[in-house]
């Protein structure tokens, strides 16, 4: 029913919702906006005092400086059960930045509600169109 090829076509538009709602639209994973910078820090962000900055953020509170971060978001593994998206190299600085009240994912809540109602709908559809349709189906518990 969902197979791994499910899975690989479902986690890229997982991964594209995710990086929308926290970098570009600057929300957190409960939904809430980030709150502002310190005062000295945002000066130079908005000012492009970086290197390597990343100016298409420079106004934004999204926590991207040099475009890392984003970058570093993707799908790390696909199995015939699921698929697993995270951080490659800057898991450690998703947690300092969750500490600082930035949160991109937490153990009560690992997606944005908006995404999570997307895979709950997906795979609910998707599980529906393979069942058979006239058949009683039994289950063991």
């Amino acid at each position: 029913m969902l197979s791994r090829n499910y899975f690989m076509n479902i986690a890229p538009i997982v991964r594209d919702m995710y990086r929308k709602h926290i970098f570009s639209k600057a929300l957190d994973v409960h939904g809430a906006p980030f709150k502002s910078y310190t005062t000295q820090y945002g000066e130079r962000k908005r000012g492009n005092k970086f290197k390597r900055q990343s100016t298409e953020y420079k106004n934004s509170r999204a926590p991207v400086l040099t475009g890392d971060l984003y970058g570093d978001f993707k799908v790390l593994k696909i199995m015939n059960n699921g698929f697993q998206l995270g951080w490659a190299a800057f898991g450690s600085r998703v947690i300092h930045l969750g500490k600082m009240g930035r949160v991109l994912s937490a153990d009560n809540q690992v997606f944005p509600d908006k995404v999570e109602r997307f895979i709950d709908k997906a795979t609910s559809r998707r599980v529906r169109k393979k069942l058979p349709k006239n058949k009683t189906i039994r289950f063991k518990i």
